[in-house]
């Protein structure tokens, strides 16, 4: 439903920012739930570093 919303939003302004506020703060909770129940320490691992850098590209697209 919100990526719905996302495609049928006719004003790219508001269409960017519900791209960064719903598709970027999906993605970092889904890799904390990997992360949470990765099966083995490897995959927990990765996606640990994987939301780590995800979001600094949020910290740095946010800043000032």
């Amino acid at each position: 439903m919100s990526v719905a919303t996302l495609l049928s939003e006719p004003d790219f302004s508001i269409a960017s920012f519900l791209l960064s506020v719903l598709g970027v703060g999906s993605f970092l909770n889904l890799l904390a739930f990997l992360e949470r129940y990765a099966p083995d320490p490897v995959t927990q691992r990765i996606t640990h570093l994987v939301r780590q850098d995800e979001a600094r590209h949020v910290a740095f697209g946010l800043g000032p």
